[in-house]
């Protein structure tokens, strides 16, 4: 979804000359997808009200779209239009996700390595990117100039991408391997230590 986000959004860049809207809908299908993941993955009651959740976070969004940030006016007149409230309620939601799903992880522990679950791998690719974007959406409005934000958020940026993305392949990596158990005798010795 990511790829073809990319392609379509570069491809607006190039021919119309204004972007912004396929990256505000990025935002939108990003809970989805994840929230879609999730919900097959979590086994709280709370997981009823996903879509109810989904629903409301992208009328929000929509509204923040059109009517706060007028994408409209941005597109007719080629502006920058940014969709802060969606960026938070976005951030705020899938760090949610993650967080009850290591909730979930921790009641229901196995004798499973964590580092070697592809699913928890993924989480915590997730929590860094989403926590450390989340951290840069909210200084980025302190920022004085131009180049101060570039110079800022463009390393950090790369750096949350390399280290998500380096997670992510891990854990793809992961999922042609058998899970690594914990033999009983060193589960049971760390219990008693």
């Amino acid at each position: 979804m990511w790829t073809a986000m990319t392609i379509l959004g570069e491809a607006c860049g190039k021919l119309l000359g204004y972007n912004i809207a396929v990256w505000q809908t990025v935002d939108i299908l990003d809970v989805w997808f994840i929230g879609a993941v999730y919900y097959h993955i979590l086994r709280f009651r709370l997981r009823r009200y996903f879509l109810l959740i989904g629903v409301l976070y992208t009328a929000f969004a929509l509204v923040d779209m059109f009517i706060i940030n007028d994408l409209w006016n941005g597109i007719k007149n080629e502006l920058v239009t940014v969709n802060n409230y969606t960026l938070v309620v976005k951030h705020l939601l899938l760090v949610s996700l993650i967080l009850l799903y290591f909730e979930q992880s921790l009641r229901h522990l196995r004798n499973v390595a964590l580092e070697r679950d592809p699913v928890f791998i993924v989480s915590v690719a997730l929590l860094i990117f989403h926590a450390g974007t989340f951290v840069l959406f909210l200084v980025r409005t302190s920022l004085t100039s131009y180049w101060e934000y570039n110079s800022i958020t463009i390393p950090l940026l790369t750096t949350l991408n390399l280290v998500m993305y380096a997670l992510l392949s891990y854990a793809f990596w992961l999922t042609g391997h058998e899970p690594q158990t914990i033999p009983k005798a060193a589960h049971s010795q760390s219990a008693h230590s």
